[in-house]
């Protein structure tokens, strides 16, 4: 699968170790996530119940609401961990799920 890099909301950097060391991020609003991720599943025939969509704060949320499987990593809300189907604290939990 060929994904267009330009469509993600942000590119995130990790260490040797996996832990998250920082990130970009992008103007997308609320709803762009949300446009941009069913145009890449368009694009791939993926539906969006097998999406796993990873975030942290409340601009999260409606993608969250359309995705199969919503993580939190280091939820910046309580909303945020209420909202999602699995809150972590660390990237490497994240194979755990998708195995």
């Amino acid at each position: 699968m060929e994904v267009d890099f330009p469509k993600f909301a942000s590119e995130l950097f990790f260490d040797e170790n996996g832990n998250l060391i920082y990130g970009t991020y992008s103007n997308f609003d609320f709803e762009g996530k949300i446009d941009v991720l069913e145009e890449i599943c368009k694009e791939n025939g993926i539906n969006l119940e097998e999406v796993v969509f990873v975030g942290d704060d409340e601009n999260d949320l409606p993608i969250f609401e359309v995705v199969g499987l919503s993580v939190a990593i280091n939820p910046k809300s309580q909303k945020v961990k209420e909202k999602s189907d699995v809150v972590t604290s660390h990237f490497s939990e994240l194979l755990k799920l998708v195995r």
